[in-house]
């Protein structure tokens, strides 16, 4: 990004703090909707608790006129059809008068109606009393209402968003067919004349119903109805609805008595529904909340939170401006002396430093400024020392071929005055110089060490008298194993000084060579005089000093040869030691498996 990293941050600190008002703007506006429709359902619901018993003594009201109705003697006799057809006629009139007296002393009665088992129907539906024989062709008596009722005896159905059509024909009803009925079933059976049992239906002015639970819609926008156990809507404020399943009825839980759920009809806006089931029947009295109205408190809530976020924006980027200059400066000096770095200015510092990250990364830029210094003096420094050795390895080289061209000439006088020995030694000697100048690797093969050996023993031993006896057991696929140059001779050479000196030089060297798990070990026995546990220990300690103890010969050999094998391979190789005391030591040279190619 081609943006200043002052901007960047402010940019960040923008989007970050605009990030953090929304959501929590967003979380305060949807608490504050949840705690108002919670506290929406609480008054509904006290407000249902309280309709309750309003509702369920109408019910109980009309339940009693229901069983009043089919316990009086008239009805009853009428329904065991004893008498006459001129009589049964007179009987029915006078049961339709008896219908109309109930109706005239109900507020809430609409109508009455009696369907007999064989088809007689006696109704007060009219403006007069009705009475009517054979009427089987009535729409009640092939409704599911007839079927539910003559089903189980006595028991009171009801059904909402009914009309007077669903019950009589079209010739017997009057010009309110079309007022919406809240209607009761009962039907009784006759014991002695089962045909004769009839089916009495109370249809009540839905509007009486709704009248008693008006007052739950008090704002614009609200309604309420009520619901029975299928979800239809027998009751309801708003009157297009009757008769029909409710729009949110599956949503309702059936588990609970009372709750609330959020729901957005078609092209109108979202709503509460809060319910209420009444105790000990199968209705559900709802109540819908539009949510606009608590719209007018959130808007004074909205207002409040926009100030507050253009307001914290603002102290926000005179903040974040005024801390990313305070941020930035010494970073800024930083990048400044870096750049002067980078064109050629050594031992550029940083005065200023921070207690802080960039204090940190300010001291390490010191740091590394004088260090570049200190480097380009230790080069030249090392140069000029390279240049000096350079010199004096060329030098070097003359001598070694000097000594050998002088060992092979000695070598001849010796052969011709017949001194076989003397030749013998020389020819040792010149093959032992060989190495010096003819290899320039620190490593070479197993079999040019061991070669190295011979020739070193069969010196010491012209210089000791012959009583060392000398073997090497090296399978012969182990001769070309890499190894360290001269990594033998010192040890071999402590076996002669400190092990045989005491035997008037006469023993045993064995050198035994092995492969294990990728490690060559090399074990170097002589049967010396030893060392004790105190000698041995002391000897191990100054072997791994990191400097070798002038003052102990016996041990610079060692500790050459330990810290090489550590150097040039890790620090996991390198010499072990045992000993004991009259016997004889062991030493074991521990070294990685290379082959030549390696």
């Amino acid at each position: 990004m081609r943006i200043k990293l002052k901007h960047q941050l402010n940019l960040m600190f923008m989007i970050i703090g605009c990030f953090i008002l929304t959501i929590s703007s967003i979380a305060v506006y949807y608490q504050i909707m949840s705690t108002l429709k919670e506290n929406s359902e609480r008054s509904t619901v006290s407000q249902f608790q309280h309709m309750e018993r309003t509702l369920l003594s109408f019910r109980q009201e009309v339940e009693r006129q229901s069983v009043d109705l089919l316990l009086n003697p008239l009805v009853r006799e009428f329904l065991r059809g004893q008498d006459s057809a001129v009589d049964r006629i007179f009987a029915g009139l006078e049961l339709a008068k008896l219908f109309k007296t109930a109706k005239l002393q109900s507020t809430w009665l609409e109508s009455i109606l009696l369907f007999t088992g064989d088809g007689d129907v006696v109704s007060e539906a009219q403006s007069s009393p009705l009475y009517q024989q054979g009427r089987g062709d009535m729409p009640f008596y092939r409704s599911s209402m007839h079927q539910a009722s003559t089903a189980q005896s006595f028991r009171m159905f009801w059904y909402g968003g009914r009309q007077l059509a669903d019950f009589v024909s079209p010739d017997v009803m009057t010009d309110d067919k079309h007022t919406p009925l809240i209607s009761t079933v009962r039907y009784i059976e006759i014991s002695q004349t089962p045909r004769r049992g009839g089916t009495l239906v109370l249809n009540i002015r839905e509007q009486a119903l709704a009248s008693l639970y008006e007052s739950l819609a008090a704002l614009p926008g609200e309604t309420a109805y009520i619901v029975d156990k299928e979800g239809t809507v027998i009751s309801s404020l708003d009157k297009t609805g009757l008769g029909k399943r409710g729009e949110v009825a599956h949503k309702l839980d059936p588990e609970r008595r009372f709750g609330s759920v959020s729901y957005t009809p078609e092209q109108a806006d979202a709503r509460q529904v809060v319910y209420y089931a009444l105790e000990g029947s199968d209705w559900v009295l709802i109540k819908e909340i539009p949510l606009k109205l608590f719209n007018g408190d959130l808007q004074k809530l909205q207002r409040i939170l926009v100030i507050a976020l253009i307001s914290s924006l603002a102290l926000m980027m005179l903040f974040s401006n005024y801390w990313t200059q305070l941020i930035l400066k010494p970073l800024r000096q930083l990048t400044d002396r870096m750049q002067e770095l980078e064109h050629g200015q050594l031992g550029v510092r940083v005065e200023r430093l921070p207690r802080n990250e960039i204090g940190l990364l300010s001291r390490q830029f010191n740091r590394m400024s004088q260090s570049i210094v200190d480097l380009i003096h230790r080069s030249e420094a090392i140069e000029a020392k390279k240049r000096n050795h350079e010199i004096k390895a060329l030098q070097a080289q003359i001598t070694p071929h000097f000594l050998y061209n002088t060992l092979n000439v000695i070598k001849w006088m010796a052969v011709a005055r017949k001194a076989d020995d003397i030749a013998d030694s020389v020819v040792a000697l010149g093959n032992m110089l060989i190495p010096f100048y003819k290899y320039t690797s620190p490593l070479w093969s197993l079999e040019d060490e061991i070669a190295y050996i011979h020739n070193y023993v069969k010196l010491m031993n012209r210089r000791y008298g012959e009583g060392i006896h000398f073997t090497c057991r090296t399978p012969n696929h182990l001769l070309h194993a890499q190894v360290l140059k001269f990594m033998l001779q010192p040890i071999v050479e402590n076996a002669f000084q400190h092990g045989f000196e005491l035997k008037q030089f006469q023993g045993r060297i064995e050198i035994d060579v092995t492969e294990e798990e990728g490690w060559l070990l090399v074990a170097v026995k002589d049967d010396g005089i030893g060392m004790d546990e105190e000698q041995l220990k002391r000897t191990e300690r100054h072997m791994n000093r990191e400097y070798a103890d002038e003052d102990r010969q016996e041990s610079i050999g060692l500790n050459n040869t330990h810290a090489r094998l550590k150097l040039h391979f890790g620090s996991e190789y390198g010499i072990q030691l045992s000993s004991r005391q009259g016997q004889g030591t062991i030493i074991l040279l521990c070294l990685p498996m290379l082959k030549q190619e390696s």
